[in-house]
């Protein structure tokens, strides 16, 4: 890509300087360290509140009785063919 292409994407003519890049660089970095640490304080909560295991409880009892209800309707579905031939 031209230079000129880059200077119009950004939509100004003039070039960014080495520092302005370095500092545009830290701003980054430390968004990141802010944001990597609420996540680890939001997590950490969740798992201390016990919402976890209630989450994986439920997503399990769930499964099992999704799980019974097709075996069930199998059950039904075998019964009605064998009634009907």
């Amino acid at each position: 890509m031209s230079s000129s292409k880059k200077s119009k994407r950004r939509g100004r003519d003039e070039k960014i300087s080495p520092e302005e890049i370095a500092k545009k660089v830290k701003d980054i970095a430390k968004t990141i360290r802010e944001t990597s640490s609420a996540a680890r304080d939001t997590v950490k909560t969740i798992h201390e509140s016990g919402a976890i295991t209630e989450l994986a409880e439920a997503v399990q009892e769930a499964a099992v009785a999704t799980k019974d209800t097709t075996k069930e309707i199998s059950y039904t579905a075998a019964a009605e063919l064998e009634t009907a031939m």
